[in-house]
């Protein structure tokens, strides 16, 4: 039997989103690879809190 992943889906409002668009934004100005595994860098702290306050 094969295994089956359980999956869901969360909807979550733009405006409390807006992290995913700064690192999208990121990503396609940089055109390089990126590792974050602990601490955000600092551009996209007040992000991260804005969207935490909203979401």
């Amino acid at each position: 039997m094969a295994d089956l992943a359980v999956t869901s889906v969360l909807y979550q409002l733009w405006s409390s989103n807006g992290v995913a668009h700064e690192l999208a934004r990121f990503g396609l100005t940089e055109g390089t690879t990126f590792v974050w595994e602990d601490v955000a860098p600092p551009w996209l702290e007040s992000g991260l809190t804005r969207d935490m306050e909203l979401g």
